[in-house]
């Protein structure tokens, strides 16, 4: 089955919707305050969109195609590759949902800290690009495969939903009677396991990670260094683990 922009927005025209604003930026914003919130309760109207992208081409390409396009262009204005380049991308997506890899074991925690890092992209930063590419490394690195769960189903589609809310609402539709996702938090509280890190090292930025809950109340320094920058950034250096305000610090001696 291939990505069919036409049906999924002749389906997508018949949902209640809420109008939030026609700048793509600011609509991507708010959805993204959206999925952090304990649920979701309006659908934000994606057609009012105001798009930088010829008539012809919106209508060829679809709405979800040209905010991935509109994204990526950065400013300019969406030329035909990289409307070309976001429909192979959603074709690629909607061919892993009728057929998921054999091969794959999904990561969950990937997702999470997808999740966390976008809406700091997105959020903090005003760095749209950089939410997108974070949310796309995700589906490379962690793709639909046999043997997800729902939770982990909604998880992928929730943190979809600012980016191409016409097509996870329209799956979303399909698997879960609903064009609303679930949210990051109501999805997380299913992985009691999991626990959200926010860690600096030394003066560096603040990352985000998601490991194993009990590994690290058992042995929080332990854990950290299973990151390869933590591991790099600690090598023959002695380093103690601090709890502050904004979460741990990785203090280098």
């Amino acid at each position: 089955m291939h990505f069919n922009p036409h049906s999924i927005q002749k389906q997508a025209r018949k949902w209640p919707v809420s109008f939030y604003s026609n700048n793509l930026n600011q609509d991507i914003k708010a959805r993204i305050q959206q999925i952090w919130q304990t649920q979701i309760e309006k659908f934000y109207d994606p057609f009012k969109i105001e798009f930088a992208v010829d008539e012809d081409l919106i209508t060829e390409y679809g709405l979800d195609c040209c905010r991935l396009a509109q994204i990526e262009a950065q400013g300019s204005k969406p030329d035909i590759n990289l409307l070309e380049s976001a429909y192979k991308w959603l074709n690629k997506f909607t061919q892993q949902l009728n057929e998921p890899d054999d091969n794959s074991q999904f990561m969950a925690p990937i997702w999470f800290e997808a999740a966390l890092r976008t809406k700091d992209h997105i959020l903090s930063r005003n760095k749209i690009q950089s939410g997108l590419a974070t949310t796309k490394k995700a589906l490379k690195t962690s793709p639909l495969c046999k043997g997800m769960s729902k939770n982990d189903f909604q998880l992928v589609l929730c943190c979809l939903y600012p980016f191409i809310p016409l097509t996870v609402g329209h799956y979303n539709n399909i698997y879960f009677s609903s064009n609303l996702p679930q949210t990051v938090p109501g999805i997380f509280s299913y992985y009691p396991e999991l626990i959200m890190i926010n860690y600096r090292i030394g003066n560096g930025g603040w990352y985000w990670t998601v490991v194993n809950k009990d590994e690290f109340l058992g042995a929080p320094m332990a854990t950290l260094k299973n990151i390869k920058q933590v591991k790099l950034a600690t090598k023959d250096r002695n380093a103690s683990l601090k709890k502050v305000a904004g979460g741990y610090h990785i203090c280098l001696n």
